[in-house]
């Protein structure tokens, strides 16, 4: 019976709203034309105050403008639409690094202003320094000591009220967090997941399959990396608002991999608008050996 009750409230969202969007819209990608100057292929990238964020990385070799030949960038780009993109800074006050992470906060000391952090990375040794900017042209190192050790290709999500930093390299499964950027971090006392780095993490919805039931959890989701040995990983991992860790699978479908992406996304299907939204899995790579350091994917999974 409630399956039926689904189907019907789908076929109403078909005829009396929106057309139900054809399922390969999610599977076509269009390159953006470029319009103007475009920083060069690296990341770590956020979401904040309406726009896409890139800061910092490691790109080609190039000359900064203390006459320094360097690949790592600590400048920083932003874009309304993806396409247009305006340099904010092309030298932070943070030292150039790539390997770092950006997530956005809702600061509890600043009356739960939204924030853009940028933490670790590889400057070029692995670091554990946190840096904030409420508009991100002005950086803000905190001034505290950092507990957990410095790293780079770690994950970091808020989650729940909370700020988590996870993994990352050299090889850990440490995981830390706190109620705000200026407040003081406390280590999780249990792990599931083995160690591993260059893995990927994201706050994502679910909502409760009863119907008649609106009530939703927000919960964690950690996946794939590499781990001991170099081996890739293919895991996925739940976090829940109790912090207890559970295995979602041991193998997805989808090969191993670092370096990938994952996002919750709210694609406006009815599937969606039921069950809230799906996350999806883009890209990544598979660390080879002798001459073929890298072998990278492009393909979508979603769940």
């Amino acid at each position: 019976m409630e399956w039926i009750l689904i189907v019907f409230v789908c076929l109403l969202l078909c005829v009396y709203g929106s057309q139900c969007p054809n399922p390969n819209d999610t599977s076509t990608w269009t390159m953006l034309p470029t319009t103007n100057q475009r920083f060069e292929p690296r990341h770590a990238s956020a979401v904040f105050h309406g726009k896409i964020w890139i800061v910092g990385g490691q790109s080609d070799i190039y000359t900064t403008r203390h006459l320094i030949q360097t690949t790592r960038r600590s400048d920083v780009w932003n874009s309304y639409d993806g396409d247009v993109w305006t340099q904010v800074i092309d030298e932070s006050q943070f030292p150039r690094r790539y390997g770092h992470t950006l997530t956005v906060f809702n600061e509890k000391s600043l009356n739960q202003a939204p924030i853009m952090v940028l933490m670790g990375g590889y400057t070029p040794m692995p670091a554990n320094d946190i840096w904030y900017t409420i508009d991100g042209s002005t950086w803000t190192q905190v001034s505290y000591t950092i507990p957990w050790a410095p790293r780079g290709w770690h994950c970091a999500i808020a989650l729940n009220k909370y700020f988590y930093v996870m993994g990352g390299s050299p090889l850990n499964n440490e995981v830390c967090m706190m109620h705000c950027v200026l407040g003081n971090w406390k280590q999780m006392s249990s792990v599931a997941w083995s160690a591993r780095a260059g893995h990927a993490c994201t706050p994502h919805t679910i909502k409760n399959a009863s119907i008649g039931d609106a009530s939703s959890q927000e919960i964690g989701v950690l996946l794939a990396g590499w781990g001991n040995d170099t081996q890739m990983l293919n895991d996925v991992w739940t976090l829940d608002n109790t912090n207890t860790w559970s295995l979602a699978t041991s193998e997805a479908p989808w090969p191993v991999r670092a370096f990938t992406s994952v996002i919750s996304l709210q694609s406006h299907t009815p599937s969606d608008f039921l069950f809230g939204p799906r996350l999806w899995l883009l890209g990544g790579g598979r660390i080879g050996r002798g001459v073929f350091p890298m072998y990278t994917y492009s393909d979508v999974w979603q769940s």
